[in-house]
Order: C-alpha cells, then sequence, then structure tokens
C-alpha cells in the first residue's frame, strides 16, 4: 500500500558525474522497514545514465504534511537525525 502523504526529495551526488536529483511518490512501508530496503528503492529509481555511476552521497528530505505520523517507522526516525545524509565509499579509494 501506497503511503498517500509522504514522498522523500533526493539529491545523489556521485563521483565523476553531475549530481541526480529526483522526488519519490509512491513510498510503501516495505520500502521503510530498514535502512537497506530504503536505499535499495532509492538507488532502483535512479535516472539510467546513473546505474553504474560511482555514488558518494545521498541527501534526502522527507515531505508530509503531517511528519509524525510516519516517525513511527525507525528509518524515517534515524534519517531525520542524521539530516538525511549518507555517505558512501568510493569504489575508487577502494582499489
Amino acid at each position: 500500500m501506497f503511503l498517500k502523504d509522504l514522498s522523500l526529495d533526493v539529491i545523489a551526488t556521485f563521483d565523476n558525474c553531475e549530481q541526480d536529483h529526483f522526488q519519490l511518490m509512491y513510498l510503501q512501508e516495505n520500502d521503510l522497514k530498514t535502512e537497506n530496503s530504503l536505499l535499495t528503492y532509492i538507488k532502483n529509481n535512479f535516472d539510467e545514465k546513473f546505474k553504474d555511476e560511482n555514488l558518494l552521497k545521498l541527501s534526502l528530505c522527507w515531505i508530509s504534511k503531517n511528519m509524525e505520523k510516519y516517525k513511527k517507522f525507525e528509518v524515517v526516525r534515524e534519517s531525520i537525525k542524521k539530516n538525511g545524509k549518507y555517505f558512501f565509499e568510493s569504489k575508487e579509494s577502494e582499489e
């Protein structure tokens, strides 16, 4: 079931290309079960040209007229606690 009044503004920063900016408006409860499920859902919505790029950072902004209702989800609470910032290791730096 879709969460009708919740959306997520996403800015994805990559190592060697421009940023991708989009809004996700069809979140479901399953997408909010864990941090991993949320990140997988976000990455599955990248523009095709960014699918193979080296992701460095995601910046998230939760949007709802009733945000309190969604704080029951731990992944939402944790995301807000860290200001919606998710950092990733550069694949190039791992080599």
